[in-house]
């Protein structure tokens, strides 16, 4: 059975006063209502980069003209590293990279058509099918594998997907 598709051809960029009105919005958000942060760590670090923090509610605010400090500090690119630099992804400019993503419950069987629950060796096999794929290159881990305790799941993840590809792994 052949997919349908989605209507195409309606996209519209933004315009500059549409652009304007979201960025108004989100610096009235950053300074008026801010936003959670669980670090104490990196809670610290935004007062000390001129931020009100509220440690017990874990909120973090900063007026626009600072927020708008810190965005123009930011690089323009950010290195992606992977286990052989050969596989170092560059962001930024007009480069374009793909790669997995969301983290599957269940994986689906064709010899059975039939769904089961993700597996440990289900994140290992797409590991190594996205290492000898050129045209994927970043691993963001896609699957949970549902026989792993919760408290050590993510250690586990991460561990099967650096076991088996050199590209960037994130989580």
């Amino acid at each position: 059975m052949m997919r349908k598709g989605l209507a195409g051809g309606s996209y519209k960029p933004l315009t500059e006063d549409a652009i304007s009105q979201i960025h108004n919005t989100v610096m009235r958000v950053i300074e008026e209502i801010g936003f959670e942060v669980n670090s104490d760590t990196a809670r610290e670090l935004f007062r000390e980069a001129g931020a009100q923090v509220d440690h017990e509610k874990r909120r973090v605010r900063l007026p626009r003209e600072r927020a708008l400090e810190l965005i123009n500090t930011a690089p323009s690119e950010v290195r992606l590293c992977g286990r052989d630099e050969k596989h170092d992804i560059l962001l930024g400019g007009n480069r374009v990279y793909a790669g997995t993503g969301g983290t599957a419950l269940y994986i689906y069987e064709p010899d059975t058509d039939q769904k089961r629950p993700a597996t440990l060796e289900d994140l290992r096999r797409l590991a190594r099918l996205v290492e000898q794929l050129d045209n994927i290159h970043l691993f963001m881990l896609p699957t949970y594998p549902n026989e792993i305790p919760v408290e050590h799941i993510d250690a586990n993840r991460f561990f099967a997907g650096l076991s088996n590809t050199a590209k960037h792994v994130m989580g």
